[in-house]
């Protein structure tokens, strides 16, 4: 019976996030810990970030029979600090924004049989794969909701597959992702 964790198998959990935070454009925090001390130390001077507030509410539902699947929702406001633009170039010409608004709802599925992992306090550690796992995400983004400014859709889709090797030569693991923006 589930009664240690809320992340237990099968999962059911609701999340909700707010962050307001600094970001260093190409470092993407969001699912990981903010605030681990290591973060701190860079190897190179940080002149360039911004100033995110980041909301986002999230449901995951898992089976025992190894599928599960995700409804999401997240707001993104980003807006440089001194050091950094946004500058959109286009057949028009180039312009300076002040920063951008993003809105998106998002749903995702998840089939790995046979996976085996370790549960600890906040995470799952994967001691082994399944044979197969097939992963597909799409989230669409809907220009005005909330003042977003933009609209876009994109999918993302990943399968991993091991293949065992005749003679008990060994195993072949391999991995295909692909992500395509649509708009």
């Amino acid at each position: 019976p589930k009664d240690r964790d809320i992340w237990e198998l099968p999962k059911r959990l609701l999340s909700l996030t707010y962050i307001s935070d600094l970001n260093i454009p190409g470092e993407d925090l969001f699912m990981s810990k903010r605030d681990f001390l290591p973060y701190s130390f860079t190897h190179v001077a940080t002149g360039q970030m911004t100033r995110q507030k980041l909301a986002a509410v999230n449901y995951e539902h898992e089976w025992r029979n190894d599928l599960s699947f995700e409804l999401g929702g997240k707001y993104l406001d980003d807006r440089p600090l001194s050091g950094y633009e946004y500058i959109i170039r286009g057949k028009g010409g180039e312009r300076k924004i002040d920063g951008f608004t993003t809105s998106e709802l998002s749903f995702g599925i998840r089939y790995a049989p046979k996976a085996v992992f370790f549960q600890t306090r906040d995470r799952r550690r994967y001691l082994k794969r399944g044979e197969i796992e097939l992963n597909l995400k799409h989230s669409i983004g809907i220009d005005g909701l909330l003042g977003s400014d933009y609209s876009y859709h994109i999918t993302d889709i990943d399968a991993y597959k091991t293949f065992r090797l005749p003679e008990n030569i060994g195993k072949l693991s391999l991995e295909v992702a692909a992500r395509k923006v649509w708009n």
